[in-house]
């Protein structure tokens, strides 16, 4: 019985340093990210890298859920990007990648970071 309890305690503990870790990566990155735009002031609008914020945010949905979990958030996402290449051919009836990554990566940071908030909820659902 104790053993089962250090167990469970072993596992928060790492639960929470991963956590913590993730939530260092991200602020760190933010951090790295204003101040590239605070020195290079060419632009009046600042840079951000969307990509590299999903990408961030990607692994840190990885390292929380399972695989089997993982999956799926990515045909969610997946079908983001299908609704929104339906939603423009059938608005302007033509598809064109100019007005379509932004909006894309846009989408995608947003869901993304909702879904590494809900990843860091939901650490004690099942493995099938």
């Amino acid at each position: 019985m104790c053993g089962r309890i250090n167990g469970i305690v072993r596992e928060d503990a790492v639960r929470v340093k991963n956590i913590i870790t993730e939530l260092v990566m991200l602020v760190g990155y933010g951090l790295v990210e204003w101040l590239v735009n605070r020195l290079i002031r060419r632009q009046k609008k600042p840079v951000h890298l969307l990509w590299v914020w999903t990408t961030l945010l990607i692994i840190s949905c990885l390292i929380n859920l399972t695989f089997y979990w993982f999956a799926y958030p990515v045909i969610i996402w997946m079908l983001i990007g299908i609704g929104l290449v339906i939603h423009q051919l059938w608005t302007s009836h033509q598809f064109l990648y100019q007005r379509f990554w932004p909006r894309f990566w846009q989408l995608t940071v947003f869901f993304w970071l909702v879904a590494f908030v809900l990843s860091l909820l939901g650490n004690r659902l099942p493995v099938v």
